[in-house]
C-alpha cells in the first residue's frame, strides 16, 4: 500500500491563500460603490455605528487570531512542525467567531477571493 504526500500540494494552496488574500481585500474596498443601493445604504448605517464594549473585544480577539494564523500560515510554508496544529486551531477558531458576527455586506468577487 502506497501512501499519498499531500504536503507539496497543501504547501501550494497556502500560498495561494497567502497572495490571494491582497486582493480580495483590495476588491472588497474597491468594489464597495458597486453594491446595490439598498446594501449601500445598510453598509453605511453599519460603519456609522458607535462600537459597543464586546465588539471591541470581539474586534481585538479577532486581530489577535489573525496574526497568528499569518504567523501559522507563514510557519507552514517555510516547513515549521507548531505551525499545523497552530493553523488548524486558528481556523477553528474563525469559524467559532464567525457564528457571532451577524450580517455583513460584500461584493461577490471579493468574497470569492476570501
Amino acid at each position: 500500500m502506497t501512501t499519498i504526500d499531500t504536503t507539496r500540494q497543501i504547501k501550494i494552496l497556502a500560498l495561494c491563500q497567502l497572495i490571494l488574500f491582497v486582493p480580495g481585500l483590495a476588491l472588497s474596498f474597491v468594489l464597495e460603490s458597486q453594491l446595490p443601493p439598498l446594501l449601500e445604504e445598510y453598509a453605511q448605517r453599519q460603519y456609522q455605528q458607535e462600537a459597543t464594549l464586546v465588539e471591541i473585544i470581539f474586534l481585538t480577539l479577532s486581530a489577535v487570531v489573525f496574526l497568528i494564523y499569518l504567523a501559522s500560515l507563514f510557519g507552514f510554508i517555510l516547513n515549521r512542525k507548531w505551525a499545523k496544529s497552530i493553523y488548524v486551531g486558528c481556523t477553528i477558531l474563525f469559524v467559532l467567531l464567525a457564528l457571532g458576527t451577524g450580517p455583513y455586506v460584500e461584493h461577490a468577487f471579493s468574497a470569492a477571493l476570501d
